[in-house]
């Protein structure tokens, strides 16, 4: 503030009155501590990645440790987490600035469901730590809504997205990297005896899902950022769809494609600047998908095997072997559903059934889940409110930066894949982190 010398006046402060500028600084620190509680769940998330990868490297008897160290770093980072973003709502509700959205009606019906058929159905560990292997019980799908996605959107600094979009790329690439290193000299032990390539993850299908989200960041990067960043974001695509190729999740695979394509017409309509950088980019992708096609056999069977199974569902021959036994898993859940269709049957509840039935305690399909757990009407409402995320982010495209251009990409490529998923505690938190981001103003 500036004072004209021609009318000086003398101001006689308390020792309790601040002056303008300490109030000025105090708000600045204030803030600042707020934006840092809302980049916790992203960033953090990021670090338990790098971390176990450190200990898979570096500790002998990580091969069968992993199952529960992996577990409970998660389950530490996540108590980090909620006291940081419950911190962060009562620092923000008492300042009258937390924020709202349409959407927030739609994931508040999902949880309020949640919370109704937990008590109808009871608590055990499993309702509160979830199933061992994918942890996530009723309190994490809670926080995943509230502060992973709801915290995380409130973020300020342009800074603070940024770096969670490109940790999650440094922490794919470091690991793509290691899987790779270990493809070539079997080197990481921990990173053995698992179903396809998996790196630090338990099944391949998981760390498909996680290299999907890490094709389509890195691609949003290339066409939306510019110079390094978006060089970066092209080389780190690159690497990461090399691994998915290899990894041969279709599921992920078929996602990756359909998401690129929305954004090729997105772009056709909205935006035509970045056309020719598109083209050109599907130029190359149609290149190295026909050249994996060719080159890999394991690839080439995943894709005939999907078209037989849609031409047997077609014609209604279909057996449960079909969808590496989606099939039967879904008719089964579909039993389930029917008997009780309003409220379900908990959290897990289908879980030792499903087990007891085909030795698989998850119906590989998220939403089939979530109508199996908590009721119709709750994977309506979640459902509604995921597409109301996206499709806000989309109209928002003009104005939006590259950080949620490229969360929304990742967003809605796990919502697709999650349709033949399973949701686990390293994939899950960030996919809803990204929902977050989507809708960073």
């Amino acid at each position: 503030m500036c004072i004209s010398m021609s009318k000086k006046k003398t101001y006689k402060h308390s020792k309790n009155t601040k002056t303008k500028k300490e109030v000025g600084v105090i708000a600045k620190d204030s803030n600042s501590l707020v934006d840092y509680l809302a980049f916790l769940p992203g960033i953090l998330m990021c670090a338990m990645l790098v971390l176990v990868l450190i200990l898979d490297f570096a500790m002998p008897g990580m091969a069968e440790k992993q199952y529960e160290d992996f577990p409970n770093i998660f389950t530490v980072m996540d108590y980090v987490i909620i006291a940081g973003g419950l911190i962060f709502i009562g620092i923000a509700a008492k300042r009258k600035e937390l924020r709202f959205e349409k959407t927030d009606v739609l994931f508040a019906g999902f949880a309020l469901l949640i919370l109704i058929s937990t008590f109808v159905n009871g608590f055990d560990l499993v309702t509160i730590d979830g199933v061992p292997y994918r942890y996530i019980g009723i309190f994490n799908m809670l926080a995943f809504m509230l502060i992973y996605m709801g915290v995380t959107r409130s973020i300020k600094r342009e800074s603070f997205g940024r770096y969670i979009l490109i940790g999650y790329l440094i922490a794919a690439d470091l690991i793509g990297l290691a899987a790779l290193y270990d493809r070539a000299s079997g080197g990481i032990a921990a990173f053995h005896n698992k179903k396809e390539i998996s790196a630090i993850f338990f099944n391949g299908n998981h760390y498909g899902y996680f290299l999907m989200m890490a094709g389509l960041i890195g691609l949003a990067y290339y066409l939306f950022a510019e110079k390094k960043p978006a060089i970066f974001g092209a080389a780190s695509a690159g690497l990461n769809l090399i691994i998915l190729a290899i990894n041969h999740s279709l599921g992920s695979i078929l996602a990756f494609i359909v998401v690129f394509v929305c954004t090729g017409l997105l772009i056709l309509i909205k935006d035509r600047a970045y056309i020719k950088k598109f083209g050109m980019l599907a130029a190359v992708l149609l290149v190295a998908l026909i050249a994996a096609f060719v080159a890999s056999p394991s690839l080439r069977a995943e894709f005939t095997g999907l078209a037989s199974d849609i031409g047997a569902i077609l014609n209604k021959t279909a057996e449960g072997s079909a969808g590496h036994r989606r099939l039967q898993m879904w008719r089964l859940t579909r039993g389930y559903i029917a008997e009780k269709p309003l409220l379900g049957y908990g959290c897990e509840g289908i879980a030792l059934m499903l087990y007891e039935a085909m030795k698989v305690s998850d119906p590989h399909c998220e939403p089939l889940a979530y109508a199996a757990y908590y009721g119709i009407p709750a994977v309506i409402l979640y459902m509604a409110g995921v597409i109301g995320v996206i499709v806000t982010s989309i109209r928002r495209m003009d104005t939006g930066g590259v950080q949620q251009k490229a969360a929304c990409m990742a967003a809605a490529g796990y919502f697709i894949s999650s349709f033949v998923g399973v949701g686990m505690f390293y994939t899950l938190p960030f996919y809803f982190i990204f929902l977050g981001l989507s809708l960073k103003r």
